[in-house]
Parts: C-alpha cells; structure tokens; sequence
C-alpha cells in the first residue's frame, strides 16, 4: 500500500542538465511522504517557465545551462537556492 502525501507537502523544483541525476535526486525527494517534487529541469529556459509551479524550493546545479543569468539577477537569487560542489 502506497504512502499517502500529507495535505501541504514541501514542493521542490529540481533542475540539473544532467537527466540521469535530476531523476535520481527527484526519486531520492519523492520518497519522503512530506515532500513533493513538482517540476524537474533540464536548462535556464525550463527553469524559469516552472516557477510557474510556485515550488518552495529549488535545488538548482550551479553550472545549469542557461541559468548564469539567474545567478546574477537580485530576483533570482532570492527565488533561488543553488548548491555549489565542494572543492576537493
């Protein structure tokens, strides 16, 4: 029996270029019942178009294509969680 989504779960954008680790991160989210994948991306162009989706988050790769605009833009910085990879 599946697991019922609460009533107001956490809903998350994902957008990397990379569709092989945006669908893995997706189903890594998805199967926390609180959370709610609701757009999954692949460039700056996609991105911008699933704000439409008013997610409450989004885990956006810092080398998106498309999207170094949005980095730059005030607005998109405050709409915008990016994650850096660490250096090693």
């Amino acid at each position: 029996m599946a697991a019922s989504r609460p009533e107001r779960s956490v809903r998350i954008l994902v957008a990397d270029a990379q569709p092989l680790l945006r669908d893995g991160i997706a189903r890594i989210l998805e199967a926390e019942p609180e959370l709610s994948v609701v757009a999954r991306v692949g460039d700056g162009s996609e991105l911008l178009r699933a704000r439409a989706e008013s997610p409450d988050i989004a885990l956006v790769d810092f080398a998106l294509p498309g999207a170094a605009g949005l980095r730059q833009s005030r607005p998109g910085r405050r709409r915008l969680v990016a994650l850096r990879p660490r250096s090693t």
